[in-house]
C-alpha cells in the first residue's frame, strides 16, 4: 500500500504573501510533503478595490486555486497572524481529510472588537495601511523600517518584495484584508475545532506577557486539542518568527511534530481497529 504524502497548506498575514514562508518550504523534504502556498493577493489593482473578501469568497478562491476538491488525506494546514484566523477556518471546511494545525502567532479574533480594542489598534492599522496606500500612488517607496522583516528574507526574494511594496496594489490589498479579518473572517478565530485534530502554535514574545490577549489566545488553542504543544522563542517577533532564517525553524519543528503525531495516531487507530 501506497502512503500518501502529507499536503501542507500555508497561509500568509497580513502586509506579506506566500513569499513569507521561504525558509520554511525551502527545509521542507518534497520526498515527505507536498506543500501548496496559498496566493491571495489581487491580480491588478482594480481587482484589489472590488474584489470581496468574505470568507465565503477567500474559500471559494481557494477551492479554485489549490483543486480543494482533489484534495485528500492528509492535509496539514499552517497559518500566520490573521492566516490563522483563516486556518482554523480551513481546517471546519476541509474536515475530516486535516491531520493538524500548525498556528503561527495566530491573531487573537477578540483583538478586532470594539469593546476589547480600547486603543483602536485595529482601527490605527488600517489608517496607516490606507495612508501607505495612496503615498505609495505618490511614488513613495518603502521606509527602511518597513523593510526590516522583508530583508531577512533570502536576498532575491526580499528584493522583489520590496518591489511589489512600492506599488499602490500591495497596500490596497492589505488594506481590504485587514478591514475583513476584522470584519469577516473574526468568527473563525471564536469557533471550536474538533478536539482530536493535533494542533501545534508557534509563539514570538508577543506571549511573552502572560495576561495578554496572544498568550490567553495560544492557551485556549492548545486547551482546545486533546493532542497540543507550543514551539516558542521569545527572541523572535510577530514577524521575524517566520522571516528569519534561524527563528522560522521552529514552524518546520512544530510542521514535523504535527505529521509525526499524526502518524502515531494513525498506526494506533489501525492497531485498534
Amino acid at each position: 500500500m501506497t502512503t500518501r504524502l502529507p499536503t501542507v497548506l500555508f497561509e500568509s498575514g497580513l502586509l506579506s504573501g506566500p513569499y513569507s514562508w521561504s525558509w520554511v518550504v525551502a527545509r521542507m523534504d518534497e520526498a515527505r510533503f507536498n506543500s501548496v502556498l496559498v496566493d491571495r493577493s489581487a491580480s491588478s489593482l482594480f481587482d484589489a478595490i472590488l474584489r470581496e473578501q468574505t470568507y465565503t469568497s477567500v474559500r471559494d478562491r481557494l477551492r479554485t486555486a489549490v483543486n480543494v476538491d482533489a484534495l485528500e488525506a492528509p492535509v496539514i494546514i499552517v497559518g500566520h497572524s490573521v492566516g490563522g484566523m483563516l486556518a482554523l477556518a480551513h481546517a471546519r471546511y476541509l474536515g475530516s481529510i486535516v491531520a493538524g494545525i500548525v498556528l503561527v502567532d495566530p491573531s487573537p479574533p477578540d483583538q478586532f472588537m470594539p469593546g476589547v480594542d480600547t486603543n483602536y489598534g485595529h482601527l490605527r492599522l488600517n489608517q496607516a495601511i490606507l495612508r501607505r496606500a495612496l503615498q505609495a500612488a505618490f511614488g513613495k517607496r518603502p521606509a527602511d523600517e518597513e523593510l526590516i522583516g522583508v530583508r531577512q528574507l533570502p536576498r532575491d526574494i526580499a528584493a522583489e518584495v520590496e518591489m511589489r511594496m512600492r506599488r499602490s496594489k500591495f497596500w490596497v490589498d492589505a488594506y481590504r484584508e485587514s478591514r475583513a479579518a476584522g470584519q469577516h473572517w473574526v468568527e473563525a478565530g471564536f469557533s471550536p475545532l474538533h478536539s482530536d485534530i493535533v494542533t501545534a502554535v508557534v509563539s514570538s514574545n508577543a506571549t511573552r506577557v502572560e495576561t495578554s490577549l496572544q498568550a490567553r489566545h495560544v492557551r485556549d488553542l492548545l486547551r482546545r486539542s486533546i493532542l497540543s504543544r507550543e514551539f516558542r522563542s521569545d527572541d523572535a517577533n510577530h514577524e521575524s518568527i517566520i522571516l528569519n532564517e534561524q527563528y522560522s525553524r521552529l514552524v518546520n519543528e512544530a510542521i514535523e511534530w504535527v505529521a509525526e503525531m499524526h502518524s502515531v495516531s494513525s498506526a494506533k487507530a489501525e492497531v485498534e481497529s
